[in-house]
């Protein structure tokens, strides 16, 4: 299944602006199947200290194929996670 490729802490603020210009430490999570070599990833950046965002200017949604729908919303609700079946 999907895991963390790799974690950072970063105790100074982003030089870029490519996730907006926020004056705060920050981290990065990649996950994903496989390794970034070989696959696609997910960067899943937080800011620390940052209370809100303006309405959509952050992430929607995250979708997910799998093979058993019904098995994996199942499986998700066991575990106390928040699932959307769609069409």
């Amino acid at each position: 299944g999907m895991r963390v490729l790799r974690h950072e802490e970063n105790d100074e603020p982003c030089p870029l602006t490519c996730n907006g210009e926020f004056e705060a430490a920050w981290s990065k999570t990649m996950v994903g199947y496989e390794t970034e070599d070989k696959a696609f990833a997910l960067e899943v950046t937080y800011n620390y200290g940052i209370e809100s965002y303006e309405t959509g200017s952050g992430l929607q949604s995250i979708t997910i194929a799998v093979d058993d729908v019904d098995a994996a919303m199942e499986a998700a609700v066991a575990q106390g996670r928040h699932a959307k079946k769609t069409e």
